[in-house]
């Protein structure tokens, strides 16, 4: 009784849900009319198909998974849960439950799924059915989820299927055989025979078609082992009419050529009169494709392939064939770029298409154009070309060049002052997105081509004084390079008080904390040689005049400068003026300054207020009031002048790029040993009375106590100063020793490519100058100036068509072939010398970044010679139109180019 009240009582409720279950329709009707709710549909969705898909009803469950199904391949919804229920539906009768369940199961199962195994036995029971549709449900099924299992159960059922007389299932089963060989390839004993039968059907194409299609995918896996079939892949290319065999003929073609050249000299004949006879402009192109990938030693056939790429473009109305004739054109830059060269008018046009793959394309290939000779035309072109493109493809434009100019090392630049304005045409783009890449490059080229570093200052000038770049935040890393090379190369300005006034104008408040505060240290930077320069030229006066008390004189007057008072109509023209270091000059930049950094000291930032702080603190030192003595007056000029010297030393080094392994190469000594505790520090010194540093020794210079309290600190020492030598007692190691007499490495940082041996020296003078001979050259309009580089930093292997031998070519220069073996001798010898000294540190280059007795001049922008240390001999360069000065690690002048090392650029804008 109680079993019949429950059957009642689930008969009722599937009753019920069926009559108030929705359908797909009204599914999809209430997600499309609501379209901002559909998370909270879709949840509500799910939870009513969880309930239906239990439903004894097999309408009801049915149902359910078709809306599942729907919400899984649109929403992607996971039904992974309902993979049981699918497998439900399948020994129905009814065709729309059968292909509910088929559907279900193929977007629900998975390698994982354990309940896929209960439907081989279903699956061959459907392959065997008399009904053409439920076959082809089954097969349908198996070449889309079949698994390793289900294809070694299933594999002799889909052979038998192959040699049907029922075309459509003969014509499924044999596509359904390429997921079974790709799961199961054993299984290819099986079937190979009857496949290779399938392609001489000639009652059907459509079976040779997909016997065709299924050879097409496999050869890509492994093209060799279908090469005894290329007699029956030969007669369709001959007999076949269907433009889509053909076409999947010429593909399993073009990857047996490789194979078996002989192949070439049969299939030319036959994809010459494609070319010639057929329409279809898809068959032409793929002709077309084979025969510039694998026939291009057949001049005919090849000629007759550049006219149909040349026909593509002829088109204006099918973008298609635009894009295939581009297309096209890719496959022959590598080799035939001359061909690509002939159509550079096309390609440059197709910038212009409103299609954006024909605007890639062409984008593509052009670069591929870009050389040593066109770089600056094409550079232009492209730029121009920028302005007027939407901004997703004026990035590209930008990023493609910016890519290509940089490559090897700048190796395409031979005018470093036409890119260096190019870079600042980049960054005045309204579209450009760019600013870290082009602030990359300005501060690199900045550091390894030091003749350019001229037009860099005036570059970086007109992108200060441009009030369009503050408001675009993409550009604000290009301000930060600027302000830093406004203030790192200030010697080479114009106009130094025009970079303070661009430097601190109050649109500068729209930057971000970090490009501030490279504006305010430039700032210092710019004072620093503006006095320097100022002083430079009050000594050169004094040591003209006869008289001494004319020196004291002008020495008085620039100490009352700042308090003069100075109209602002003879300040601007003496600012125009070529004299610009005075005194009333000076006084107006400094209180320009006052006003306009004051407001910062108080700044939040810290980076900011810092930088700030120390720019008022150097304007306070400077600004000395009026002395009623004379005296005086030359103590406090004296003063300012030990200051100005002071900083401007700290300064008067020029940076150079810093190689990311130059810590790697300092050697540990031989008899080095790391202990995990100094407790026995006394035995390791020697001394008896050897005492741990007290918290005095730690005081900064400068911090006087009286005697009294330091008396008193040695007897009640402070609870602080014990729990730091407790400290120390047990981790001595971290800590820096506090004797005067030990020193860590010397008072210099080691500097890198120093030779040790002066022979060594002299060979590397010779290679090089026998490197840089121009006859190896190809003759070009302009020379390159030297591009610094350094040991790691790897070019590219290029290939010599005179030498027929590769070689090593870097941004400037080829390589000699005597360079490998003066690496190796050099290095040999290196390691002798660091033998002998037991230990050494690895001694790095530096690159001043000036001589520190270098005094600013009328004849700043002077061209340097190279100065050979020993003979004083004066050498010209031949690949440079400037003469440059090579620094030895004292800062005087060498032939010694830097090795190549990989560059990281530090951090030198903060």
């Amino acid at each position: 009784m109680a079993t019949s009240t429950a059957t009642t009582s689930s008969i009722s409720s599937s009753l019920v849900d069926t009559l108030f279950q929705r359908s797909l329709d009204d599914l999809i009707r209430s997600l499309r009319s609501n379209p901002s709710l559909e998370p909270v549909l879709i949840s509500r969705a799910l939870a009513e198909i969880r309930r239906e898909i239990r439903s004894t009803d097999q309408d009801t469950k049915s149902i359910a998974l078709e809306k599942l199904t729907y919400l899984s391949a649109i929403h992607h919804v996971d039904m992974s849960f309902a993979s049981f229920h699918a497998i439900e539906l399948l020994p129905l009768t009814t065709h729309r439950c059968k292909r509910v369940g088929y559907q279900a199961a193929s977007l629900s199962f998975n390698s994982s799924t354990d309940v896929i195994l209960l439907v081989t036995n279903q699956i061959r029971k459907d392959l065997g059915s008399p009904s053409d549709p439920v076959v082809a449900l089954a097969l349908e099924f198996l070449s889309v989820a079949a698994t390793t299992q289900l294809s070694m159960d299933l594999v002799v059922d889909v052979h038998n299927l192959l040699a049907s007389s029922r075309f459509n299932v003969r014509k499924k089963a044999t596509a359904t055989v390429l997921r079974l060989l790709l799961e199961c390839p054993d299984s290819v004993r099986i079937v190979f025979k009857k496949l290779v039968d399938n392609m001489e059907c000639v009652t059907d194409q459509r079976i040779v078609s997909a016997t065709v299609g299924v050879f097409c995918e496999l050869s890509g896996l492994d093209p060799s082992l279908y090469l005894p079939l290329a007699p029956e892949f030969y007669k369709i290319l001959v007999d076949s009419k269907n433009n889509w065999v053909l076409i999947k003929v010429l593909k399993i073609f073009a990857r047996l050529l490789p194979l078996e050249p002989r192949l070439a000299k049969k299939i030319v004949e036959p994809i010459s009169q494609h070319m010639r006879k057929t329409n279809a402009k898809s068959l032409v192109f793929e002709c077309v494709r084979t025969v510039l990938s694998c026939l291009d030693g057949y001049g005919n056939v090849f000629n007759l392939a550049l006219d149909k790429v040349k026909e593509f473009f002829i088109s204006d109305q099918d973008s298609n064939l635009r894009y295939l004739g581009l297309l096209a054109l890719s496959m022959l830059k590598p080799v035939y770029s001359w061909v690509v060269e002939e159509n550079q008018t096309v390609i440059i046009n197709s910038l212009d298409d409103s299609d954006p793959n024909i605007q890639h394309q062409a984008l593509n290939l052009i670069m591929g154009l870009v050389n040593e000779s066109n770089v600056i035309e094409l550079s232009d072109v492209l730029v121009n070309q920028a302005l007027k493109s939407d901004p997703l493809f004026a990035n590209e434009i930008l990023g493609a060049l910016l890519s290509s100019c940089s490559r090897n090392f700048y190796e395409l630049l031979v005018d470093f002052e036409w890119y260096v304005s190019l870079l600042g045409a980049m960054s005045r783009n309204p579209h450009c997105t760019r600013g870290e890449e082009i602030e990359r490059q300005l501060v690199d080229i900045a550091l390894r081509v030091k003749d350019v570093q001229p037009d860099l200052i005036q570059t970086a000038r007109d992108l200060l004084i441009d009030p369009a770049l503050l408001e675009n935040p993409f550009l604000h890393r290009i301000l930060s390079a600027a302000a830093w090379i406004s203030g790192e190369f200030v010697e080479f300005s114009r106009n130094p008080f025009e970079l303070v006034e661009a430097l601190l104008q109050p649109r500068t408040n729209l930057l971000p904390t970090i490009v501030r505060a490279v504006y305010i240290q430039a700032v210092f930077k710019i004072i620093i040689f503006c006095y320097s320069s100022y002083l430079d030229k009050i000594e050169n006066s004094e040591l003209s005049c006869q008289n001494d008390s004319v020196g004291k004189d002008q020495v008085f007057e620039t100490n009352s400068m700042t308090n003069s008072g100075c109209d602002d109509d003879s300040i601007s023209n003496l600012l125009k003026t070529d004299d610009l270091f005075t005194y009333k000059c000076l006084s107006h930049m400094l209180n320009l300054i006052k006003a306009a950094v004051l407001p910062l000291s108080v700044c939040d930032e810290v980076e900011v207020q810092e930088r700030a702080r120390n720019v008022l603190g150097l304007v306070h030192v400077l600004q000395i009031p009026v002395p009623e003595t004379e005296t005086s007056t030359s103590k406090d000029m004296n003063h300012i002048t030990n200051i100005v010297r002071l900083t401007q030393n700290a300064f008067s080094e020029r940076l150079g790029p810093v190689p990311t392994n130059a810590q790697e190469k300092v050697p540990v000594p031989t008899d080095f040993e790391l202990l995990d505790n100094l407790f026995d520090i006394k035995s390791i010194l020697g001394e008896d009375d050897a005492e741990i540093p007290t918290f005095s020794s730690f005081l900064p210079r400068g911090w006087h106590h009286q005697e009294t309290k330091v008396e008193e600190s040695e007897e009640q020492p402070l609870e602080s100063t014990s729990f730091l030598a407790d400290h120390r007692k047990r981790h001595g190691v971290y800590y820096l020793s506090t004797e005067k007499h030990e020193t860590v490495g010397g008072d210099e940082f080691p500097q890198a490519n120093n030779y040790l041996d002066a022979s060594i020296t002299e060979s590397v003078l010779d290679l090089t100058h026998k490197s840089l001979n121009p006859s190896s050259k190809s003759k070009t309009t302009k020379s390159r100036p030297v591009v610094i580089k350094l040991d790691g930093e790897e070019s590219v292997l290029i290939c010599d068509p005179k030498l027929g031998k590769k070689k090593g070519k870097d941004s400037l220069q080829g390589r000699d072939e005597n360079a490998a073996s003066l690496n190796e001798e050099s290095t040999s010898v290196a390691k002798e010398i660091s033998r002998e000294a037991g230990h050494g540190n690895s001694v790095s280059r530096h690159h001043g970044r000036r001589d520190k007795k270098h005094r600013h001049s009328k004849h700043k922008n002077h061209l340097h010679e190279n100065d050979d240390p020993k003979d004083g001999k004066h050498h010209k360069n031949p690949h440079s139109r400037y003469k440059h000065r090579k620094r030895d690690d004292d800062g005087s002048s060498t032939g010694l180019d830097v090795a190549q090392q990989s560059m990281d650029v530090p951090d030198l804008l903060l």
